[in-house]
């Protein structure tokens, strides 16, 4: 049955018993969801496992940027992209994704990383009103992937409470698809794990250092 229920998980060790209380959480399907298999790690969209291979991209969207580069074998692109602007740009890459098959991780970091619960300013509070506009108007899209919360907020000072508030708020609108968050530092990352599903790295190796 759907719903969601609570669980405990005792783990019994050589230094004794570690408990951890939570909730199980089981929707109905949805067309274009999006799953983290817990197992793997990996991730599962449209039935079947997805491997997302991509690329980040600035705007505008070029027209034809979406075949071209799954030509080559992309399989998602995530655009920055100014979320101030009309949304009519933002709607015609990602049908043309959904035609290609291609995903798209989007990106939310215009109103993301604001302050945090009763410290909201006027601004922070705007700011999530139209991070809730964007992903009520995006979240059922074919070519819809993952949310794309914030870039580097570990070299930004940005507040791992702030952005576990806004992960809640994002499950709150639309549970079916994981968010992700970017790190550029390994020590630091860690802080935010509350507030992410899906962790991506950028700490690049070209022409830094050797590949491997």
């Amino acid at each position: 049955a759907t719903g969601v229920a609570d669980a405990t998980c005792d783990i019994t060790s050589n230094a004794g018993v570690w408990t951890a209380k939570f909730q199980v959480v089981k929707l109905d399907p949805k067309p274009n969801e999006v799953k983290v298999d817990r197992l793997s790690g990996g991730l599962v969209a449209d039935g079947m496992p997805f491997f997302p291979y991509g690329f980040y991209t600035y705007p505008p969207v070029q027209p034809t940027l979406a075949e071209e580069e799954f030509a080559h074998g992309f399989s998602m692109m995530s655009p920055y992209q100014d979320l101030h602007g009309p949304s009519a740009d933002r709607h015609t890459y990602m049908d043309r994704c959904a035609a290609l098959g291609m995903k798209v991780n989007y990106n939310l970091t215009t109103f993301s990383g604001g302050g945090s619960g009763a410290n909201l300013s006027a601004a922070d509070k705007a700011k999530r009103e139209l991070l809730k506009k964007e992903i009520l108007e995006f979240k059922d899209h074919p070519a819809l992937l993952s949310w794309y919360l914030a870039d580097e907020p570990d070299g930004q000072g940005i507040s791992p409470a702030a952005l576990e508030e806004e992960y809640q708020e994002v499950h709150q609108l639309d549970p079916y698809h994981p968010v992700l968050m970017v790190f550029n530092t390994k020590d630091l990352a860690p802080k935010y794990r509350n507030g992410l599903d899906v962790a991506m790295a950028d700490p690049y190796p070209v022409p830094i250092q050797d590949p491997t």
